[in-house]
């Protein structure tokens, strides 16, 4: 009996398991390091202001009027997102974080959801603007990618939507040229699943 009820628990353990994030390190914008994976292209030491030709990989997602998304460094027809994930930079609605600012005029619409779990912003524009080549419908990034070094690599996310600023080890941000939504989880057990 006792078997058998250990051969039930077993998979729900392991499922949990798997589930568990596992971070070598958090960071606060002030104590990031120059760079925090191996084979980045950008820095995560971004100081404060813009720069428009900026290399900060840090994003942050607060309120509607305080978000980022990720785009490529360079315009041109080899800046399809599919082709650059890994060296994307961070462009944002606020100036501060010594990233590059979203031009006015590139957003046409924006919706920012804050729930128990996970902050988003979801959106529509004319996101050439940030680099993205005309026509390209985007894709997917994430701190994972297929390498497991993220997309891009060495990307942090930080919000204060849950109170004190925080690193969001749990993230994904889809974005073409016209549209885009991004997710950064609360965290938590769950959140690489939401």
């Amino acid at each position: 009996m006792v078997q058998s009820k250990l051969f039930a628990i077993l998979p729900l353990l392991l499922v949990a398991h798997a589930q568990s994030p596992t971070y070598t390190a958090t960071y606060v914008p002030s104590d990031a390091p120059y760079q925090s994976e191996q084979g980045q292209t950008g820095t995560n030491q971004c100081g404060t202001g813009y720069n428009q030709t900026s290399e900060c990989q840090n994003t942050y997602m607060n309120d509607v009027q305080d978000w980022c998304v990720w785009s490529p460094p360079e315009p041109g027809p080899n800046s399809v997102i599919g082709d650059t994930e890994q060296i994307e930079v961070a462009w944002c609605m606020k100036s501060g974080y010594g990233t590059r600012l979203i031009p006015d005029g590139t957003i046409t619409g924006a919706h920012f959801v804050v729930t128990p779990d996970y902050v988003q912003v979801t959106g529509v524009g004319n996101l050439t603007y940030l680099n993205i080549p005309n026509g390209d419908e985007g894709g997917e990034l994430d701190p994972h990618g297929a390498t497991g070094n993220g997309n891009p690599i060495g990307g942090l996310v930080f919000s204060s939507a849950f109170g004190q600023i925080e690193q969001m080890h749990e993230w994904t941000n889809f974005v073409s040229y016209n549209q885009f939504c991004f997710r950064a989880c609360k965290p938590a057990v769950d959140a690489p699943t939401l």
